[in-house]
């Protein structure tokens, strides 16, 4: 079995005022409830995603709370749940976990060079 990193939250919205109102409030609910990384609302389309987003690390100790409490927080805003274990592919595609709508996914927009080095943090401070 490949070992898991973390875990990252990609969670997407709308560039409507409501969605981005959305997005904003559920990132200062998760700041304010959780210790884990919470990055800033991304309007430019970076790697494979295909709508804005943000986005949150945390461990595999938060995993079963974390997920439980978005579940239901989540409100309209759609999510992709991955772990991160060194191959940004196969995490994203095939390991995925959906909240609501699964999206596209642009996987041609995936760099490889720094993940089969395995050099996953590098791969992550490079891309967000």
């Amino acid at each position: 079995m490949k070992e898991i990193v973390e875990y990252h939250a990609h969670i997407y919205f709308c560039t409507s005022a409501k969605s981005i109102r959305a997005a904003n409030q559920l990132a200062e609910k998760i700041n304010n409830r959780f210790k884990v990384k919470v990055g800033k609302l991304n309007f430019k389309l970076v790697g494979p995603h295909t709508q804005p987003m943000f986005r949150v690390l945390f461990s595999k100790d938060q995993f079963s709370e974390f997920i439980q409490w978005l579940i239901f927080e989540r409100g309209n805003l759609n999510i992709l749940i991955h772990p991160v274990t060194g191959d940004s592919y196969l995490d994203h595609v095939e390991y995925g976990l959906w909240l609501g709508e699964k999206l596209a996914m642009k996987v041609d927009k995936m760099d490889y060079s720094l993940m089969k080095k395995n050099k996953v943090r590098e791969y992550c401070n490079h891309y967000y």
